[in-house]
């Protein structure tokens, strides 16, 4: 049977994207670099397919390594579920399914539209962007620990450590960008992107990716080529760097394998935007796709001290979302045999 994968065309030109292009003027030897592919960075362990459990939009996931528990929030059921895996060294069966939250609605436990989800320690945390809520749950009870909504602040994503929540900021001509709260979801500071704020209102940054370490949180815009770290113990810019060259020339290219066919379209304004960051030890790893409903193949890692490209993993699944939680990668990835979404596992190593 033939089947068609398609990397849709970029042709969407937004006020925010035609500004943000000018912002790509920054000089930076990543726009230049030629990719330098390594390999026995990622050991795959295996794949889950939650649609045998009945979770068919898997839209938000997050991963507890050591309980071998996801958290998924299912865009089908519209609910959050928790998943247990026997030991990923054996198999990556489910074990049990539970239902975490009480579906749709705004009560303590319901949901809108939620947008981000991060796990730490013995934490999981959803954002609700509709909702403009935090809810803390606990990873082993499953139970609703706490919620709070940010003053004047909607969170549309998410980063966490052991100690510290950063809440990117989705409601454009407010006084912040990000905002930065401990674990009991007391408000700490304001991390505040002083060129972006003389922009005014509507020139903000229009969407992205957060991660973090104990010191920095990362950004990777998703309407530029542009990826920003931020000193979240000193409250401040601590650089922005331009994506490596994405080095595309062809505007469709079709491949055939045995009887399928994948086709890739992009035009040739293509713009490869950011899918996914994740920090792993000293690296930042972003993956890479066009519009949100695309895919990729490729992982680029960048030293996080000063966001300089080191090199790239090409990955065997065509992939549209990246999870990272210590040394494991979970990433969302798609069968082309199946025609569906799974979950797919890779063990990061020492390099």
């Amino acid at each position: 049977m033939k089947y068609n994968l398609i990397l849709p065309l970029l042709l969407v030109v937004t006020t925010n994207i035609a500004f943000g292009q000018s912002e790509t003027d920054i000089q930076s030897e990543n726009s230049n670099v030629e990719r330098v592919f390594k390999t026995d960075v990622l050991n795959e362990i295996g794949t889950v397919y939650l649609s045998e459990v009945e979770l068919f939009r898997p839209t938000l996931y997050a991963f507890d390594t050591d309980l071998n528990k996801l958290f998924v929030y299912d865009y089908g059921h519209r609910n959050l579920y928790s998943v247990f895996l026997e030991p990923l060294e054996e198999s990556l069966k489910v074990l049990e399914l539970n239902e975490v939250g009480n579906g749709v609605g705004s009560g303590p436990k319901e949901f809108r539209n939620p947008t981000d989800i991060c796990i730490t320690g013995d934490k999981v945390i959803v954002i609700d962007s509709d909702l403009a809520r935090v809810t803390i749950w606990d990873v082993d009870s499953e139970t609703l620990l706490s919620s709070f909504r940010p003053r004047k602040f909607v969170p549309f994503r998410i980063a966490c450590n052991e100690e510290k929540i950063v809440l990117y900021n989705a409601n454009p001509g407010k006084d912040s960008d990000f905002v930065v709260y401990d674990n009991e979801g007391k408000l700490i500071s304001f991390l505040k992107d002083e060129e972006d704020s003389e922009k005014g209102p509507g020139m903000r940054m229009e969407s992205g990716y957060l991660s973090m370490n104990d010191s920095i949180v990362v950004f990777t815009r998703t309407d530029v080529e542009l990826m920003k770290a931020y000193d979240h113990e000193q409250m401040e810019l601590a650089g922005k760097e331009l994506y490596v060259s994405t080095n595309f020339t062809e505007s469709k290219t079709d491949i055939t394998r045995g009887k399928e066919q994948v086709v890739y379209k992009r035009s040739d304004e293509f713009l490869y935007r950011s899918r996914g960051v994740g920090v792993y030890n000293d690296y930042v790893i972003m993956l890479y796709s066009g519009r949100t409903d695309a895919y990729s193949k490729t992982l680029d890692f960048y030293k996080i001290d000063d966001l300089s490209y080191a090199f790239s993993v090409q990955l065997e699944h065509f992939t549209n979302t990246l999870r990272i939680n210590g040394d494991m990668a979970v990433l969302r990835t798609y069968d082309t045999d199946r025609k569906e979404n799974m979950l797919t596992f890779y063990k990061l190593t020492e390099f």
